[in-house]
């Protein structure tokens, strides 16, 4: 940002002519800034992909919470695993400290925004109804 600035302020007109050293100078300078925003951007691409991956491995030992956006509220349930038993609440979200929490968010019958600040950014659950087919 600083080269381009630079070059966006200083003078140019036809009196000053750059002489071919400086040229490849400047060429080369605006060459690796470029190929170093290049590499950046492909490092934080790749680091996201990879750290999305690793988002979506669950383990048997996850707390799996389905939420369900009803039409005027949310339907949790807690899903069973082992000798746990499966039990439902109603707008309310309990976490435990230290251990793994999966969401499956869904939606039954209209369009729901579901967001906890503390957890992450706000998921849109849309309603998917299966296609019709007629005999």
């Amino acid at each position: 940002m600083i080269v381009l600035i630079w070059a966006l302020f200083r003078a140019r007109d036809g009196e000053h002519r750059l002489n071919p050293e400086t040229e490849r100078r400047m060429t080369t300078v605006a060459a690796a800034s470029v190929g170093i925003t290049v590499f950046v951007i492909a490092g934080f691409t790749g680091a996201s992909f990879l750290t999305t991956r690793a988002l979506g491995v669950s383990h048997p030992a996850d707390l799996t919470l389905k939420v369900r956006g009803e039409q005027w509220w949310w339907r949790v349930t807690y899903l069973a695993s082992g000798s746990e038993s499966a039990f439902e609440t109603a707008n309310e979200i309990h976490i435990p400290v230290g251990r793994p929490v999966r969401l499956q968010l869904e939606s039954g019958d209209v369009i729901h925004s579901f967001w906890v600040p503390s957890l992450a950014g706000k998921q849109d659950l849309i309603v998917i109804r299966p296609a019709i087919v007629t005999p």
